[in-house]
């Protein structure tokens, strides 16, 4: 919408269908997470992402490098360990 304020069109043109178009999102969605709510038992969270770039929309390539994490029950460094 800010393309058409941009275009020279009034914001009081342009709101309500700003407006609109927030609430039929909100119903689309409500009704989305609600129906596998109804339907199914127990819970209806989405599961872990099966690469790391779908959860956030960008590709696993633009995503911080972090260093491998140590296995389970290796000693940490300690706060003078640098």
């Amino acid at each position: 919408m800010p393309i058409l304020v941009g275009l020279g069109l009034p914001i009081a043109a342009v709101a309500p269908a700003a407006l609109a178009a927030t609430f039929l999102t909100s119903v689309v969605d409500a009704t989305t997470y609600a129906l596998p709510a109804l339907t199914t038992t127990g819970p209806i969270t989405p599961g872990p992402a099966p690469r790391p770039g779908l959860r956030t929309g960008r590709p696993a390539r633009w995503l911080p490098r972090r260093p491998p994490r140590p296995p389970a029950g290796s000693p940490t460094p300690g706060p003078d360990c640098g």
